[in-house]
């Protein structure tokens, strides 16, 4: 995706490194590959659930952090989509209030793991030291466990230090689809992700922000999961099945 400067676009350049830097350490190479064969062994009824699988499979193997990453980009590398927002629709989903958080909707993914891309970093204005720049986002519906089906993703941002340089990081995020209310799901998820990962329990101002920030990223997968989004003309590209190789499908 390159936008109107010809840069490639920050989140699309961060997503394609990760899987560079990704492809020389054995344990993400095989976490990333394991990842889009797990999809396809759910699609053909054999796993219940691919993420759940991946979850009981690569537990103590790898970071969950570094687990979650890789387990976006596999999903992501079956059909590399990644959809950059006209700025004015951008600014309308942003701002655009969320009454209920419509599970059903957000079940129809055009793709595995889509790559929304923002044309202008999250939050919006000015002074932010923090900013993101697009997500991927996943449904999961979590059968082996019995808890509630999730929406997640993990989300491209920079960080400007002291000095004014820029770091890249990712962040995990998550939307518990047990509750209709957007405040409580999306602060389900932000407190789950947490404790998830070993982080500390956000402050009261910090889920207030992060809940914002959520509820922005939420509207713009609703937007893509509608029956009938307009994507320019483009139609999502199939899933690629596995293909043989020398480490396996």
């Amino acid at each position: 995706m390159v936008q109107d400067s010809g840069q490639t676009h920050p989140a699309l350049e961060m997503t394609l490194e990760a899987i560079r830097t990704g492809r020389q350490d054995p344990l993400l190479r095989e976490a990333m590959r394991r990842a889009g064969e797990l999809y396809w062994e759910e699609r053909k009824g054999r796993v219940p659930s691919a993420h759940e699988a991946y979850v009981r499979e690569w537990s103590g193997k790898i970071e969950p952090v570094a687990g979650l990453y890789a387990f976006a980009l596999g999903l992501w590398r079956l059909t590399k989509g990644a959809y950059l927002f006209d700025p004015d629709l951008f600014q309308e989903l942003v701002q655009t209030p969320l009454d209920r958080v419509p599970r059903e909707v957000l079940e129809r993914l055009p793709e595995p793991a889509p790559l929304l891309l923002f044309p202008e970093p999250l939050p919006p204005g000015e002074g932010w030291r923090v900013r993101l720049h697009g997500t991927h986002v996943v449904f999961s519906p979590r059968p082996w466990t019995g808890k509630p089906p999730l929406f997640w993703g993990v989300a491209w941002f920079t960080v400007r230090g002291e000095e004014g340089e820029e770091r890249k990081r990712f962040v995990g995020w998550g939307l518990a689809l047990d509750e209709e209310d957007p405040e409580k799901a999306h602060l389900k998820g932000v407190r789950g992700v947490s404790r998830a990962f070993g982080l500390p329990e956000p402050t009261e101002a910090e889920v207030a922000h992060e809940v914002e920030i959520l509820r922005a990223m939420t509207n713009l997968a609703l937007y893509l999961c509608q029956e009938q989004p307009d994507l320019g003309g483009v139609a999502p590209r199939p899933p690629a099945e596995p293909k043989r190789t020398r480490e396996g499908p």
